[in-house]
């Protein structure tokens, strides 16, 4: 199965959600990984997380649970590259192109190897950690420069069993998945 073909047909998919049993899921989600995170990670850790696109699981819901965290966004930069960047509210957040929102310029990168945790939105996924995302490459060219633990965060649907993802040597596997 080709990606394109598999990526428009979850495109597609991820429109039929409705806002409410989209909040409802992503809540579900956002307090499982809340439990995994504080179970397994030391306060004051760092967590990459994703705004999110219309259909994606909203992994805002997740700060409100582990205030004592912090929470970076991607900053697309040129050449297809991107840095973490910390921020403390939402309201903060100035928007940016793909839809998407970043922290303010004079909030500074860190750098990613102090980066514990990244939680990836995609548009498919395998349980075997096999992510299908934009194409765009942004978030496997930044996850080779660390050994962050990658997790994926999905709904139900969004859970490949009878496919599978084509992998490429370049594409980065997950090392879990959380879904509802």
């Amino acid at each position: 199965m080709k990606k394109h073909f598999l990526r428009n047909y979850f495109k597609n998919r991820r429109r039929k959600l409705s806002s409410k049993r989209l909040k409802k899921l992503s809540k579900n989600i956002c307090k499982k990984l809340a439990d995994y995170i504080s179970k397994s990670y030391p306060e004051q850790s760092n967590i990459l997380i994703y705004d999110p696109l219309a259909g994606e699981v909203d992994i805002l819901y997740l700060l409100p649970l582990l205030p004592q965290m912090n929470f970076c966004l991607p900053r697309v930069l040129a050449k297809k590259q991107m840095e973490a960047v910390p921020f403390s509210q939402i309201d903060q957040l100035i928007p940016h192109k793909f839809a998407t929102r970043t922290p303010p310029k004079e909030n500074k990168a860190i750098s990613s190897n102090q980066i514990q945790v990244i939680i990836l939105p995609g548009l498919a996924f395998q349980t075997n950690g096999a992510r299908l995302g934009f194409g765009g490459g942004y978030y496997d060219r930044y996850l080779l420069e660390n050994s962050s633990e990658k997790i994926g965060v999905c709904f139900r649907y969004q859970i490949v069993i009878d496919l599978k993802i084509p992998m490429h040597s370049h594409d980065i596997f997950m090392d879990r998945i959380v879904f509802h």
